[in-house]
């Protein structure tokens, strides 16, 4: 079955511009692997970075606390325990895998004091529990968000504030040797 000539169905200007069409798709296409070598390339510059690559270990780290704490946080709900009381379980139970890949990959901060370090992060952990706790109160009790997007959405705000406070004080070797 023949087209018509006309707009779009079979006219000399219809084929020629299908076919720029595709040359111009083969262009964008070649271009793509030149393009992703680029970006690749400057990844890797980046990533030289000490602060860069600390923050993608923290993130990796704090990638893999977020699901142990929602998935023991969950688990505490299911035995009936609540909610801020399964928030407070979940944390504490991961708090020790914190402490130990923050000092130990995150922030390589195996040469310095592990009291002094272990103190500093409680400080900054109890802080971030307490300011989890609230948060996660004002969601549930006051806005309604359900318990468990509640606890996802205050632990991803409160990462930052984690960080910083692990960064420039917990972990730093300019960090100040506690008093007792």
């Amino acid at each position: 079955m023949e087209l018509a000539d006309g707009p779009g169905r079979g006219s000399r200007s219809s084929t020629s511009s299908c076919l720029s069409a595709v040359e111009r798709a083969n262009a964008v296409d070649d271009d793509v692997p030149v393009k992703a070598m680029e970006i690749m390339g400057r990844a890797r510059t980046r990533s030289s970075d000490p602060a860069i690559r600390q923050v993608a270990k923290f993130l990796v780290v704090g990638g893999t606390s977020y699901v142990l704490n929602l998935g023991l946080y969950s688990l505490a709900l299911l035995l009936g325990l609540h909610y801020l009381m399964a928030a407070t379980v979940a944390f504490c139970l991961g708090f020790a895998f914190n402490f130990l890949t923050n000092r130990s990959w995150t922030f390589e901060a195996g040469t310095g004091a592990v009291g002094g370090q272990f103190i500093r992060f409680c400080v900054v952990a109890a802080v971030i529990l307490g300011l989890d706790l609230l948060l996660l109160r004002l969601a549930v009790g006051e806005l309604g968000v359900p318990s468990v997007l509640a606890q996802a959405i205050v632990i991803l705000l409160l990462a930052p504030l984690s960080f910083a406070g692990n960064r420039l004080w917990a972990f730093s070797a300019r960090a100040p040797a506690p008093t007792s």
